[in-house]
Formats: structure tokens, sequence, C-alpha cells
């Protein structure tokens, strides 16, 4: 049996190279998301504030000793807990005492950092080691990776509800898309449709996000490696579908740009 080295080979250079640029994408994309206008400069509730009193107590007593990091308070020696992981911590006190910036935002900066390049690369790392003759597989893996990292954080920030509900709408939306375009069904091409219809009736802006991830796979599956032997007429029909999608996206965006 081949090994994982030996079956990434099987990879054309052109899907190697999609996936890497899939993963800078997702890097770009968390950057986008979590170093956006607005985020705010305190923790957002009371674990985190628990977080940064051990920073503080770390930069500010200038020891990791528990027994003073996880007092109940500056006076009170009295501890919380005999034992805490307080690597990360240290981390971010080191960070205090070297630059001065607030501990609120180092520790949003910690956890932005992870998000936009710690979790994006770990799952495409992790996804070229189970499937590595399918690189695409890594690469959009790292890119969902991206924005699930900032869903459940930042719309909620600034109190978007409805953007958050229909992101989850979006990965089943895409599969159905993909699925029609295969099978090239009138039925589930009507279905799909529908579902487009739906995502935008719940937020727009995830038909932009739609629109974007169907022109990209389209590009591939019209005109990357391989296509080329594809018979001329089952590229038409291919084009079709691909064309009906695109036009329903366009249809449903056109109020929002007039």
């Amino acid at each position: 049996e081949a090994t994982p080295s030996e079956r990434a080979t099987s990879a054309t250079a052109g899907e190697r190279s999609l996936a890497l640029w899939l993963l800078v994408g997702a890097i770009l994309v968390g950057a986008a998301l979590w170093l956006a206008p607005g985020l705010p400069s305190v923790p957002l509730n009371r674990d985190v504030q628990n977080h940064a009193y051990f920073v503080a107590r770390m930069a500010h007593e200038n020891t990791v000793d528990t027994d003073v990091v996880l007092s109940q308070s500056p006076t009170d020696p009295a501890s919380v807990a005999s034992y805490y992981p307080l690597a990360s911590h240290v981390t971010v006190a080191t960070a205090r005492r070297a630059t001065g910036q607030p501990i609120a935002e180092l520790l949003i900066a910690w956890a932005a950092m992870s998000a936009i390049l710690v979790l994006p690369c770990g799952l495409y790392s992790l996804d070229r080691r189970l499937a590595p003759d399918r690189p695409l597989i890594a690469g959009f893996a790292a890119l969902a990776g991206a924005g699930l990292a900032v869903f459940p954080y930042q719309p909620f920030v600034w109190g978007g509800v409805a953007f958050l509900v229909t992101m989850t709408l979006v990965p089943g939306v895409l599969a159905l898309a993909l699925e029609s375009v295969d099978r090239r069904d009138t039925a589930l091409i009507g279905l799909t449709a529908a579902s487009v219809l739906g995502v935008a009736l719940a937020h727009t802006s995830e038909v932009v996000l739609l629109a974007i991830l169907l022109a990209g796979f389209a590009a591939w599956d019209l005109w990357g490696s391989g296509t080329a032997d594809r018979d001329p007429r089952e590229r038409r029909r291919t084009a079709a579908v691909w064309g009906t999608l695109a036009a329903m996206c366009a249809v449903l965006l056109l109020p929002e740009l007039l």
C-alpha cells in the first residue's frame, strides 16, 4: 500500500498550487475578519476577565507562583485553585511587559492570531495527511476553518445574529449546488435555486460568499486540470448549469447594487 507521501505525488501540480493559495486565502480571510475595525478592547465575559487577572498578576508581580497568580484578589492571598494551566498566560504576560500594551488587547490579539494562523495551518496539515492525493480538501478545509474560528465571536460583537445564522446555511447549499452540477437534474437544480433564494432572504451577504465559492468551483470544473479531454457537449451542459447558478446569484444581488 502506498504511503501518504507517495499518494501525495498523484495530485497534479495545479491542485497542489491551488491548495496552497487557498491556505493563503484562509489566512487573509481570518485577518480581515479578526482585525476589522470595531473589535472590542475589553474581554466580553467573566471567564476572560479571570484570564486577564491571571496575566496581570504575572506581569505586575513578575512571578508564576500559583499562590500569587491564582489568588482571589491582590489583597487576599487565598488561592482560587491549586492548579491551573498557565502557559498561555505567561506568553501574554511576557508580551505585556515587553510592549506595555493593555492586557485585554493582548488577550484578544492572542486569540486572533490563533484563529488567523494556527487553526487554518493545522487544518491544512491534518487534511494533507489524511487525504494526500486530494490537496484541494486541505485548502478548502483551511478556508472554512478561518471563518469558523471567528464564527461564534465576531458576529455577536456587533449583533449580527442574522448573519451568523445564515453562515450555517452556506456549506449545505454549496454541497447541493455541486451535486446539481454533477447530476444536471432539473429538480435538483430547482431545489438548489430555492436554497440560494433562502440564503438571500436570510442575509444577502452570504449570497456574495456563495457566488465567490461557486465561481472558484466553476473555473476549476470548466478550465482546470483534465478538462481539455472532456467531450465538448458535456462541457456545454456543465457550463449551462454553472451559468444558471451564476444568474440566480446575480438576480438576488441586483437590489443591493441598485
